[in-house]
């Protein structure tokens, strides 16, 4: 018997947990941006981008 394929995860919280809001990843790169934070224009962001943007808000 296979198992099903895996679910691929959220693109705007990887790694994220039930008790976690979600993070609108196009907000959060205009606020890095704003601030000086230099990010990628796309895929995943770093945990380090996540938590100080979090620490601002």
């Amino acid at each position: 018997m296979t198992s099903a394929p895996a679910r691929a995860q959220s693109a705007t919280v990887p790694g994220g947990g039930a008790d976690t809001a979600p993070l609108d990843a196009r907000v959060v790169r205009q606020w890095a941006a704003a601030n000086g934070i230099t990010v990628p224009p796309r895929g995943p962001l770093s945990t380090r981008v996540r938590e100080q943007y979090l620490a601002a808000h």
